[in-house]
């Protein structure tokens, strides 16, 4: 899921503003997006759609599983350190607090499954977003959230996440929006607009959507 550099970052962003150029729908839309101050969240959604690795079997739902078991595995001594954070024993404190750091620190071993790092320690130490998301239970339920949807849904979860975040900003995208936008984004990953139809009118979305807003607004 690494080894992807800022160059590489770089051209693809400039192949998707010069994609969007000819696409009226799809221009419209990130002019709308921009001009709500949205577009490096936009952006990060669609670079992560174009590039993510989510077939839907065999090494990478292994590594999207360990992901995905990880991230849950944090959540209950995180929580525990929090609520210990609130006690007024000392010993009872250090001990939850010891136990959440042994629980993080084997969840950091475990695969990242978006472009940019191999693990979730690395992602966390390139990104602060990524890092705030580990530091409690509650954000790390969102991360899970995301681990999840691409195990479930594979790319096209991005433009679900996408949808969610916008319209919460009171930029509503719809199905044909978005899949103008994930064509300009990633031209040869054949979207399919029935699929995406499915996945944003499913029980999975409307489940996961206050989840996928936390993400987006985590970095616009």
């Amino acid at each position: 899921m690494g080894g992807y550099t800022e160059a590489d970052i770089k051209r693809w962003l400039s192949g998707f503003l010069a994609r969007v150029e000819k696409q009226a729908t799809a221009k419209n839309a990130l002019q709308r997006i921009c001009k709500a101050g949205l577009g490096r969240a936009a952006w990060i959604c669609l670079w992560y759609y174009a590039t993510a690795d989510v077939a839907p079997a065999g090494e990478q739902q292994s590594l999207l599983d360990q992901a995905v078991d990880a991230a849950k595995r944090m959540i209950p001594p995180l929580q525990r350190a929090e609520y210990a954070q609130e006690q007024a024993d000392t010993k009872l404190r250090e001990l939850f607090e010891r136990r959440a750091e042994l629980k993080r620190a084997d969840a950091l071993t475990a695969p990242w499954a978006f472009p940019g790092a191999e693990t979730i320690g690395e992602a966390a130490r390139k990104s602060p977003a990524v890092a705030k998301a580990l530091a409690s239970g509650e954000a790390s339920h969102l991360f899970a959230t995301a681990h999840e949807g691409l195990r479930k849904h594979g790319a096209l979860v991005m433009l679900a996440v996408l949808q969610a975040g916008a319209d919460s900003y009171g930029v509503h995208l719809g199905r044909d929006t978005l899949a103008a936008l994930g064509r300009c984004a990633d031209p040869g990953r054949g979207l399919d607009e029935a699929d995406l139809g499915r996945l944003l009118r499913g029980a999975d979305m409307r489940q996961a959507a206050p989840g996928y807003v936390q993400l987006f607004r985590a970095v616009v």
